[in-house]
């Protein structure tokens, strides 16, 4: 059976190399034949199909294929036919292009290098302060060294079963319990309960206040934690209009569409009552108001906590002046203002804030990383 599979593989390889299909003529896959995997040009030639359907709306796209096999989507191969131009071998991953299972000791060596990587690392490491070096040679260290690790035992020995026997000293119900202490995002939601859709009462009012429930409680909280009144908030959906037309090209790529862009522009326009389709949506709110404002937007939620890191502005010099913000999504229906300890934990930021950016904005990342590692 091995062998029967083996000999298919290595058919499967020779038609890649010989066989020609005239459908595959096109200019669009010149690089491409004959040097990567025919079962890769037939999912290529799938999305070229749906171009036009797609365009180059990456909504629209999705980019399935290109997160599930390394191949260029509809979105991409749109470009590469308007301008016109072949679809690169840089756009296909490797594991499409090896069409052998022996290695010739005469090729060429490979083109891959780290060398522009460790340079740019080192150039950085040369800037940072001495803590974030440390914590940046801790993680070098565990890629050169991946046997070693930077956890040690601990001091004492914890006990993982059992409660305390009760002796001379009475044992409090809260030490003699073995249940693990809760994350700060179960603290939220346990000291939140929701009444209908709009109403929302506090347990807890020292670390959670409530808001208006006119379906502006997004912005409202937001005001208050910046400072402001809560009846301020119409200042923020100004705010948040001006960095969407000022930046519109950037979250234009950010969010996938010039199309998109406008259509949260008009929602956030309210006069009183925000409808369902003007109240406060994440992500997209929460890039916009840590951009404007160059703070750090924390949201929790049941769903998926996450936190949110300015788009273009470095972090300042100081960590007292740095600004946090918190706010929290309840039962699908309020958010509410959060008010959680100095050195509180944080959700991890998302991959569309690592992706898009830029240079200087990805220094909050080391800032909050440790905070955003013991999250979980």
């Amino acid at each position: 059976m091995i062998v029967l599979q083996h000999n298919e593989i290595i058919a499967s390889f020779e038609n890649s190399v010989i066989q020609k299909v005239h459908r595959y003529s096109n200019r669009l896959y010149a690089n491409l034949c004959g040097v990567v995997s025919k079962n890769a040009i037939d999912h290529i030639a799938a999305e070229y199909d749906r171009v036009k359907y797609v365009g180059i709306d990456q909504t629209e796209c999705r980019c399935t294929i290109r997160k599930t096999h390394s191949l260029p989507c509809a979105c991409e191969i749109v470009r590469y036919s308007m301008i016109p131009h072949s679809i690169p071998l840089d756009a296909i991953h490797v594991w499409w292009s090896k069409l052998t299972f022996h290695v010739d000791a005469s090729s060429k060596p490979s083109e891959l290098s780290v060398k522009h990587e460790i340079d740019v690392i080192v150039k950085k490491f040369e800037e940072l302060d001495v803590p974030d070096k440390i914590s940046l040679k801790g993680k070098l260290r565990e890629i050169a060294y991946p046997s070693t690790t930077s956890m040690f035992p601990p001091v004492a020995k914890v006990k993982t079963k059992g409660a305390p026997r009760k002796g001379k000293h009475k044992v409090s119900k809260r030490d003699k319990s073995t249940k693990r202490d809760p994350s700060w995002w179960e603290y939220v939601v346990t000291s939140v309960r929701c009444s209908g859709t709009n109403a929302c009462s506090t347990i807890d009012t020292n670390d959670i206040i409530d808001v208006g429930d006119d379906g502006n409680c997004g912005y409202r909280a937001a005001t208050v934690l910046l400072g402001m009144s809560e009846n301020c908030w119409a200042f923020i959906h100004q705010q948040c209009v001006i960095e969407l037309q000022e930046f519109m090209s950037h979250y234009e790529i950010l969010f996938g569409g010039e199309n998109y862009v406008r259509q949260l522009i008009h929602n956030v326009y309210v006069e009183q009552v925000a409808s369902k389709d003007n109240r406060m949506t994440l992500p997209e709110m929460g890039y916009v108001i840590a951009s404007k404002f160059n703070l750090v937007v924390v949201a929790l939620s049941l769903k998926q906590s996450q936190t949110y890191f300015p788009l273009r502005s470095p972090p300042t010099t100081s960590m007292s002046d740095h600004r946090v913000i918190v706010i929290a999504f309840v039962k699908n229906c309020h958010f509410v203002q959060v008010y959680l300890k100095s050195d509180f934990l944080i959700p991890p930021a998302s991959n569309l804030w690592k992706q898009y950016c830029n240079e200087e904005a990805r220094q909050w990342k080391f800032i909050y990383r440790d905070r955003m590692q013991h999250w979980l």
